[in-house]
């Protein structure tokens, strides 16, 4: 019986160990987690989305709430840049994944855009309801 426990507490371990070695786990799907994490420095640390006058009053460093959910587009007309719960009508889903005209693929000047694990983690926050968090 104490073999069996031994065996079974080792393969236990194993399993931990294993998943200890898939690397952190991923970022919250929190909008402060996005705003900090992508939103900061990859959107809003130029004139684009941040600082002094943003692109299109689309401010993803100080009101991305107020600025995304629910937000009739600029850009595109009938569009809302985020819909809660909605990720494949959300135009800021869209635009990371790649261009909707007229408006092109996001980040703007950024070739390879964004990972799989932060459009992930941005998709997941529209389908959880797009929350103020």
């Amino acid at each position: 019986m104490r073999a069996v426990a031994i065996l079974a507490a080792s393969f236990g371990g194993m399993a931990l160990l294993g998943a200890a070695c898939d690397g952190p786990p991923p970022p919250p799907a929190t909008l402060s987690s996005i705003q900090e994490n992508i939103f900061v420095p990859r959107c809003g640390a130029s004139v684009c989305h941040g600082g002094a006058g943003p692109v299109d009053g689309l401010d993803l460093v100080g009101d991305p709430f107020g600025t995304l959910v629910n937000v009739d587009s600029v850009e595109v007309a009938g569009k809302k840049r985020v819909v809660p719960g909605d990720p494949d009508n959300s135009l800021l889903f869209l635009v990371l994944q790649g261009p909707v005209s007229p408006v092109e693929k996001m980040p703007q000047g950024d070739p390879e855009g964004l990972d799989a694990a932060e459009l992930d983690q941005i998709k997941q926050w529209i389908d959880d309801g797009a929350e103020d968090n």
